[in-house]
C-alpha cells in the first residue's frame, strides 16, 4: 500500500501577522514622512503623489492628514501584504 504524501506545512506564513507587520510599517512610513514635510519641509514629490492618492478620503500635509495617511497606510499595507502572503501560501 502506497502511502500519501502530505504537503508540507513548513514553509507557510501566518498572513495575519505579515499583514499587520506591512500596515505598521506602511502606516509608520507615512507618518513620519507626512511630519518630515510639514516640520523640516521635506519630500515635496512624495508628498504630493501621497496627497493625490489619498486626497479624496482626506488627507492633506497636515497632523491631521498625517494621522490619517498612518491609518489609510496601514489599511492597504496590511490588505497588501496579507493578500502576498495567501498567495504565497497558495503556492508553497
Amino acid at each position: 500500500m502506497a502511502k500519501k504524501r502530505r504537503r508540507s506545512s513548513g514553509n507557510k506564513v501566518n498572513a495575519v501577522n505579515f499583514g499587520y507587520a506591512g500596515g505598521i510599517f506602511f502606516g509608520a512610513v507615512i507618518l513620519l514622512m507626512t511630519l518630515a514635510g510639514i516640520i523640516f519641509r521635506l519630500f515635496p514629490e512624495t508628498l504630493s503623489l501621497v496627497a493625490d492618492w489619498y486626497g479624496w478620503l482626506g488627507y492633506d500635509v497636515t497632523i491631521f492628514g498625517a494621522i490619517l495617511g498612518a491609518i489609510y497606510g496601514f489599511i492597504d499595507g496590511f490588505v497588501f501584504l496579507w493578500i502576498v502572503a495567501k498567495l504565497y501560501n497558495r503556492m508553497a
